[in-house]
């Protein structure tokens, strides 16, 4: 799956895509923070084919394990799904988990192999409402739940293949294909006030790795938007750029999220 965005003129990408960049980068050392303050029991982990050796050093350094799930094709983008790889070369990565204990590390496994969602959104650490409704909604075919989120919202307001609904901005997951977000998950309702502490640690994580990015993240994530999904494609509509993303077969669906707050 390859993501695209294109901003919609060159003094937006001038005054943009420098930040951009750096959020996006930056999403892997939030969550491997997160891990290290205990907010979470375990983080999903990529190894890398050309810095394999630091990333392990780092690791071992900070008192973690890694522990290997798979072999994966090397991708950019954001998707919660990935092409499982035959072999181990420099298109390819290895994806596991980093955590504290070889227990945890096995148990986390055994709960993939088993496909059981609950246990592992448990060891993630999202909230409890959050994990029963990816447990009821993920069904392999639906890859994208944010229609769902919506729909799931309080006050959404339906006109054919178009839901409306207010969002919360931490919630506001629409984005999150370029590496725009505040959560790692899809929220039972983008009002979900569990998943809005969530966002809020992500922020101050964000604030101590660098603090000119908080305020840029969150007028990115405070846009009106829109997600129109439509013959396996998604295409978003944000106040400054355009973006698309490889999605699932379904009739035409359409997103229009306000931030609320």
């Amino acid at each position: 799956m390859i993501n695209r965005l294109i901003w919609k003129s060159n003094e937006i990408s001038k005054e943009w895509n420098d930040s951009c960049l750096k959020l996006k980068r930056l999403s892997d050392d939030i969550n491997y923070e997160m891990l290290k303050r205990g907010i979470v029991e375990v983080d999903r982990y990529t190894l890398l084919p050309y810095c394999f050796d630091e990333q392990l050093r780092r690791i071992t350094d900070d008192g973690f394990i890694f522990y290997p799930l798979y072999r994966a094709v090397s991708t950019p983008d954001f998707s919660a799904t990935h092409k499982i790889a035959d072999k181990i070369d420099s298109n390819s990565t290895v994806e596991g988990i980093i955590t504290h204990s070889k227990g945890i590390a096995i148990k986390y496994a055994e709960a993939l192999k088993n496909n059981d969602n609950i246990e592992i959104g448990r060891f993630h650490s999202y909230p409890d409402c959050c994990i029963n409704f990816f447990n009821k909604y993920w069904d392999g075919k639906i890859t994208d739940l944010c229609y769902e989120s919506a729909m799931n919202t309080d006050g959404h307001i339906i006109d054919k293949n178009t839901v409306e609904a207010e969002c919360s901005l931490s919630n506001n997951i629409l984005i999150r294909y370029f590496g725009f977000r505040a959560i790692q998950f899809f929220p039972c309702s983008y009002k979900c006030k569990e998943a809005i502490k969530l966002g809020n640690e992500h922020f101050k994580v964000l604030q101590s790795i660098d603090a000119s990015l908080p305020d840029k993240l969150k007028y990115l994530l405070k846009q009106a938007v829109t997600w129109d999904l439509y013959k396996g494609i998604i295409q978003i509509e944000h106040p400054l750029f355009y973006g698309i993303s490889g999605g699932y077969q379904h009739n035409r669906r359409i997103i229009k999220l306000n931030i609320c707050d």
